[in-house]
């Protein structure tokens, strides 16, 4: 996750002071994308909404009252709009077959042979697959948790639910994800 922005250089972009909105706007950029990736799990759709996102980021900067982290503020803006996203296309998704790049993105790692390369490949799909089985409030908290590395404090934030319920959403969810893992065919 890039370094949040510092709270003088927040009231600055909330005065409209380019740099400032620039600089904002750029840290945010990254994580919004990923998690738009991995609730939409297509790159055309993630840019998209990424996009409508970092519009709706910029134009309630004015909004944020610094009552929370400003990235759980910001994942919010973020999962809304991938899930009004999802509303408007139910069941029109498609997984673009693309390998997830969570937080080791950038990493760089030796070459695996062809057969660990299409292992990984097989895997990498029956996982996407099995996350488009999830309920929406499942996989936000798997993406946050998984993808973003976020606490579950701060999931609980992001999406303005109890610790608790985090701790039970992520149990489930597991559970659910292990269980398609478990019945689907290599």
């Amino acid at each position: 996750m890039k370094e949040q922005p510092d709270e003088l250089t927040i009231r600055r972009a909330q005065r409209g002071e380019e740099n400032a909105v620039e600089l904002v706007l750029t840290a945010c950029e990254g994580p919004v994308y990923r998690v738009c990736l991995s609730m939409l799990h297509s790159k055309e759709d993630a840019l998209d909404v990424c996009q409508e996102a970092l519009l709706k980021i910029y134009r309630s900067l004015g909004r944020f009252r610094f009552q929370s982290a400003f990235f759980s503020w910001v994942y919010r803006i973020a999962i809304n709009a991938c899930l009004d996203h999802l509303r408007k296309t139910k069941g029109k998704r498609q997984w673009e077959e693309t390998i997830y790049q969570p937080r080791h993105e950038g990493l760089v790692a030796p070459e695996p042979d062809p057969f660990t390369a299409a292992l990984k490949q097989d895997d990498a799909a029956r996982v996407r697959r099995a996350l488009d089985q999830l309920t929406e409030e499942h996989r936000a908290v798997l993406i946050l948790l998984e993808y973003e590395g976020l606490s579950y404090e701060e999931i609980a934030k992001v999406l303005k639910i109890s610790t608790g319920t985090v701790k039970s959403r992520i149990h489930r969810a597991r559970r659910a994800l292990m269980d398609f893992l478990r019945e689907e065919p290599f």
